[in-house]
C-alpha cells in the first residue's frame, strides 16, 4: 500500500473507530434520542460507552485544570499518615 494511503487508512480509522470515534458518538447520539422503549440493547451498551467516556473526561479536564486535583489529595493523605 503506498505510503498516501495507509496515512488516510490511519486517519479515517483513528476518527471514524475505535472507542472514542465518531461512529460510538453518533451511536450513542441515536440512542438517546429514542424513547426507553424503544431502545434496543445496543442501545444501552452505546450508552453505557457515552457516559462513561464522558465521566473520564471531566476527571482527565480536572485533573489538568485544577492543579492535579487527585494528585494534591493523595499527597496530602501521606503527610498525615
Amino acid at each position: 500500500m503506498p505510503a498516501i494511503a495507509a496515512e488516510v487508512a490511519d486517519r479515517l480509522r483513528d476518527e471514524l473507530g475505535g472507542v472514542t470515534g465518531d461512529l460510538r458518538q453518533e451511536y450513542g447520539r441515536i440512542a438517546l434520542e429514542k424513547s426507553e422503549t424503544q431502545r434496543t440493547e445496543y442501545d444501552f451498551y452505546a450508552l453505557g460507552h457515552l457516559a462513561l467516556s464522558q465521566s473520564l473526561s471531566l476527571l482527565m479536564e480536572a485533573r489538568h485544570t485544577r492543579g492535579g486535583l487527585f494528585c494534591a489529595h493523595t499527597s496530602k493523605s501521606r503527610k498525615t499518615n
